[in-house]
């Protein structure tokens, strides 16, 4: 009989299957697009909803929790949005882009969208904008009587205005470009923001990595986005913490297909550990047949699969030192269930795909080195590798979803080809945010 951790892992190493090929960012196919993309011939207004609406950049609040999305237009689609082209695939796009907009506002969550000033008050644009949004205006020039009579046009839309390094009149917020501003221009402009406009909430975007976004945060700006998944210094901390640590034991146990029964007996000593497990068991969320009175019965209840991830989930959240790390832990759980839905089309083992997802950030959470990180646990050898060293062949899906947090919608469809394109992803991205 095939053991748990065989199944786990799908056929044995010899025979597993390599996944798709890892695809090239300069791919022919890659080029080809951004050729079109750059070219004025009918092929500008081929439908793209879903490179579109498929890129958006978690988006921090004040208090390290997740406020809500930075919805990107990058590269080549921004050129072509801003070309006069077939209205009606013009409007197309614009439907795919405000849709995943108006999802996210639903969820009574932040959606922030950065668009030309001429391309906000293009009537396929104007008559989508949903009420609530914040739209960053990136191009506006208060000198121009025609931009103050188009910003008029879209105070009826009900978005809430902006602008990127000015404040406008009648503005809900002004943006700055975090990826032009070092630590001390940062800080300056904070100030100053603060003090001329203080009814203005500070957005920055694009900072470089998870210590600019905690600072940020830190100096009074309300939202933040960025990198997530790189860190300014190397220097560890200390070492894993007592509770990382055994939960890595636990972890192991279940790796080595120990008995769950002994298993709910260790568990019971770990007062804490018994408390969660229990509220877990018993939540309405995951309906199970039966109510869980012991221990020992949500082990059963649960399963050893279902023991297992719990413990994941647990080990993930043992990283709360970081002023952010309410809403990594939210992140992190996005790119487990993304690649989880994925992992059919590469011919790989969903529930270790939902593990890689899982500890990708577990780096930044606990501050040391992934290596180190990974040391305690049992984990495949393609797990490792894309966890570790970003290599092997399941490294791609951590590229994919990196590029979509990052907006680079051009550098996603590359990553995308193998698991049946950007239309088939983007879908699936969108669930994974809901359902994180």
């Amino acid at each position: 009989m095939a053991s748990w951790l065989s199944k786990l892992l799908g056929p044995s190493k010899q025979g597993a299957p390599a996944g798709p090929a890892v695809p090239q960012t300069t791919s022919a196919g890659a080029n080809a697009r951004a050729t079109a993309g750059a070219s004025n011939s009918p092929s500008d207004a081929a439908p793209m909803p879903a490179a579109l609406s498929g890129s958006r950049r978690p988006l921090f609040q004040r208090e390290g929790q997740l406020a809500g999305f930075e919805f990107m237009v990058a590269g080549a689609y921004a050129q072509r949005l801003a070309r006069r082209t077939d209205p009606v695939a013009y409007a197309a796009h614009a439907a795919a882009l405000m849709g995943s907009v108006r999802a996210t506002l639903a969820t009574r969550r932040v959606a922030l969208l950065s668009l030309p000033l001429n391309v906000a008050t293009r009537p396929s644009v104007l008559t989508q904008l949903p009420a609530g949004a914040l739209l960053a205006l990136t191009d506006v020039d208060l000198g121009r009587d025609e931009d103050v009579a188009a910003l008029l046009l879209l105070r009826p839309s009900g978005v809430r205005l902006g602008a990127v390094d000015q404040a406008i009149p009648g503005g809900s917020f002004v943006l700055l470009d975090g990826a032009q501003l070092s630590d001390e221009a940062l800080a300056e402009s904070v100030t100053h923001w603060r003090s001329t406009h203080p009814e203005q909430r500070l957005i920055v975007t694009g900072l470089a990595d998870i210590e600019s976004l905690e600072a940020a945060l830190q100096l009074g700006v309300d939202w933040a986005s960025g990198v997530v998944d790189r860190r300014r210094s190397p220097r560890p901390a200390p070492g894993l913490s007592v509770r990382a640590q055994r939960l890595c034991a636990l972890i192991n146990r279940i790796v080595r297909e120990d008995d769950l029964s002994s298993l709910a007996t260790e568990l019971r000593t770990e007062v804490e550990l018994s408390y969660q497990l229990l509220a877990h068991a018993n939540s309405p969320l995951l309906a199970l047949t039966r109510r869980a009175d012991s221990v020992e019965q949500a082990v059963m209840l649960l399963g050893r699969d279902g023991v297992y991830r719990w413990l994941m989930l647990q080990l993930l959240s043992a990283g709360d030192s970081r002023p952010t790390s309410r809403a990594l832990q939210e992140v992190s759980l996005a790119r487990a269930h993304l690649l989880e839905a994925l992992a059919p089309a590469a011919g790989a083992p969903p529930a270790l795909w939902f593990t890689v997802g899982l500890l990708s950030l577990l780096e930044i959470l606990l501050k040391q080195p992934m290596h180190d990180v990974l040391a305690p646990l049992q984990l495949p050898e393609p797990a490792v590798l894309a966890l570790v060293e970003r290599s092997g062949p399941w490294a791609y899906a951590l590229d994919l979803v990196q590029a979509l947090e990052q907006g680079d919608s051009e550098r996603a469809e590359g990553f995308a080809e193998p698991l049946g394109g950007l239309d088939h992803v983007t879908p699936f991205a969108d669930a994974a945010w809901t359902w994180a």
